[in-house]
């Protein structure tokens, strides 16, 4: 999340102490980050299935660090965790709010960083997080499609994509396309293949 990490590493004292078991477990975290219940509720299973320990925490052990999916893994390095190798569900939901809240062009910027730690895209890159996204697509088509965006939004003719190019281009589409894709619906897991790929970005 670059300079916006410092934002969401703020915890309140209160909810740490809160084990997940206890009933009060969501609703003080609902409070904390000013989120609706329902969404909140959605978001820990979500943090279930990124495999949290039993005290509501992600760690360097946790199941998703085991998986083949490389790109959610490198997105989750992407966000602030502490010093012990740790991330907590409330700096998760601190993050899901913050990105729902965001303007497009803030949240264009954070997708660019995600997908290639804010280093340019080339098609290689591009391929391995379309693979994510479209996994019953073939190996030549992902090739194609990965081809295909580096070709129109690489105004410079560099052979890749930079942030500038990327959030350029990504302008061009038209608006209520583009609010479909950056759309962040914290309680939907899997939908769309615009929605599946917000979820594989934004968890």
């Amino acid at each position: 999340m670059g300079a916006h990490g410092s934002l969401f590493a703020v915890e309140d004292n209160a909810i740490v102490k809160i084990k997940p078991s206890n009933p009060k477990w969501l609703f003080k975290h609902a409070e904390a980050c000013g989120m609706p219940f329902s969404e909140v509720q959605r978001c820990w299973r979500r943090f279930q299935i990124l495999g949290c320990n039993k005290k509501g925490v992600l760690s360097l052990s946790s199941e998703i660090w085991k998986s083949e999916d490389k790109f959610i893994q490198q997105a989750l390095r992407q966000l602030p965790w502490t010093n012990k190798g740790t991330l907590s569900f409330q700096v998760y939901l601190n993050v899901c709010r913050w990105f729902s809240q965001s303007d497009i062009l803030i949240k264009l910027t954070v997708i660019y960083g995600l997908i290639n730690q804010y280093k340019p895209i080339d098609e290689n890159i591009l391929q391995r997080m379309l693979i994510h996204i479209y996994p019953e697509e073939s190996q030549d088509n992902l090739q194609l499609m990965a081809k295909d965006f580096i070709e129109k939004a690489d105004s410079k003719q560099q052979g890749f994509v930079d942030e500038e190019d990327f959030v350029n281009f990504a302008k061009r589409i038209p608006f209520e396309e583009m609010s479909l894709l950056l759309n962040f619906n914290i309680r939907t897991i899997r939908s769309t293949n615009y929605q599946c790929m917000n979820i594989y970005i934004f968890f």
